[in-house]
C-alpha cells in the first residue's frame, strides 16, 4: 500500500527478576539501531513520566510491601493502559518497540508474589488488555528460581530488591511456575530461554535468530 508504513514489530522481554532482561533489551535495541531500524524502548512498571511515578511508589517512596495487594494490582494495570497509548501509535508508524516487561508480568507477580488471592476479575482485565495490543514475540528469560533471586539481590544497577513483596525463594518459585504456565499459551508466541544454562552470548544468539526472522518478514 503506497504511502503507508508497515507496522513495526513489538518485542517483549519478560520473566522473573534476575533473568537478564535489561541486558537483553539493551542489546536488542543496539542490534536494531545498527541495522537502521527505528526503535523505541519502554518498560513496566515505568515507561513514561506517569509510569515512572508509579514505579517510584512501588519501589522507593512506599514499597510493594506497604501497598494493599489489590491496589498494587490496579497500579500495574493503570501503568499498562498508559503505556499502551504510547506504544500503539509508534507501532502503527512503523517503529519497532522493545519492552522490558509488559502486562504479562503482572499476572505471575500478582498471583505468586503477594499473599492475598487475586480476584479473578482482575486477571480477566489483564488478559483483556494483553490481547488488545498483541506482540510479535515474547522472550521469556527464565532459570532456576534460587539462582535468579540471588542474581537480583546482587544487582548494583537497582537497589530496591528488598522493597519488593516477592523477595523470597518460596515466592520466586511460585512466580516462575505461573510464568511457565503462561509460556504454554500458544497465542503468547513465547521463546523460552534458560539464562542459567547459557552464557550472555548464547542468550543473545537465540534472540538474534528470532530478530533476523522478524526482520525478514517486516
Amino acid at each position: 500500500m503506497s504511502g503507508q508504513s508497515a507496522r513495526g514489530k513489538f518485542i517483549v522481554f519478560d520473566g522473573p527478576d534476575g533473568g537478564g532482561k535489561s541486558t537483553a533489551v539493551a542489546r536488542t535495541v543496539e542490534w536494531l539501531k545498527e541495522r537502521k531500524i527505528p526503535v523505541w524502548q519502554t518498560k513496566q512498571p515505568g515507561g513514561s513520566k506517569y509510569g515512572d511515578e508509579i514505579r517510584k511508589i512501588m519501589f522507593e517512596t512506599v514499597g510493594t510491601t506497604n501497598v494493599d495487594p489489590d491496589a498494587l494490582r490496579l497500579l500495574f494495570l493503570s501503568n499498562h493502559l498508559h503505556n499502551c497509548a504510547d506504544v500503539a501509535p509508534r507501532l502503527a508508524a512503523g517503529t519497532w518497540v522493545v519492552a522490558d516487561r509488559w502486562a504479562t508480568s503482572a499476572i505471575p507477580y500478582m498471583i505468586g508474589g503477594v499473599d492475598r488471592p487475586i480476584d479473578p476479575r482482575v486477571v480477566s482485565l489483564y488478559r483483556h488488555f494483553v490481547k488488545k495490543l498483541p506482540w510479535d514475540v515474547w522472550f521469556y528469560l527464565t532459570g532456576y528460581p534460587e539462582t535468579l533471586l540471588e542474581r537480583a539481590r546482587a544487582r548494583t544497577t537497582e537497589t530496591h530488591q528488598g522493597a519488593k513483596a516477592w523477595n523470597d525463594v518460596a515466592k520466586a518459585r511460585r512466580i516462575t511456575r505461573v510464568f511457565d504456565e503462561l509460556a504454554k499459551v500458544r497465542s503468547y508466541r513465547a521463546v523460552k530461554i534458560n539464562t542459567c544454562a547459557l552464557q550472555p552470548g548464547g542468550v543473545m544468539g537465540r534472540v538474534e535468530k528470532v530478530l533476523e526472522k522478524l526482520k525478514e518478514n517486516a
